[in-house]
C-alpha cells in the first residue's frame, strides 16, 4: 500500500494543506482532478514510463483514485482528505 502513498503525492502537490495542479503541467490549469489525472498520464507517465508502469498508473487511477476524487476540484481536496483515503486504502487490504 506504501506505492498508493507515492501515486497520490505525483498526481498533486500538497501546499497548504490544498492539493494544487503543479505549473509545469501547461498554462491550462486543471480545475477538476480527473482532468488533471488526465493531462498527468498524458504530459508525465506516457512519456516517462515502461508500457507497464503506465498500464499500472492507469489501474490505479481509474480504480482507486478516479471513483474517489474525479469530480472534485482540485484545490478543493485537502490533505486530510487524502491521508483518510490511503489510510482507508491500507485498512482494506
Amino acid at each position: 500500500m506504501q506505492g498508493c502513498d507515492r501515486r497520490v503525492s505525483r498526481f498533486a502537490y500538497a501546499r497548504g494543506g490544498v492539493f494544487q495542479e503543479p505549473r509545469e503541467f501547461g498554462e491550462r490549469r486543471a480545475s477538476f482532478f480527473a482532468e488533471f489525472a488526465d493531462e498527468w498520464m498524458k504530459t508525465y507517465v506516457v512519456p516517462n514510463n515502461k508500457p507497464g508502469t503506465v498500464q499500472g498508473k492507469e489501474t490505479d487511477l481509474r480504480a482507486a483514485l478516479l471513483p474517489c476524487f474525479a469530480s472534485r476540484k482540485l484545490d478543493e481536496i485537502t490533505s486530510v482528505e487524502v491521508e483518510r483515503f490511503k489510510a482507508a486504502r491500507v485498512a482494506a487490504g
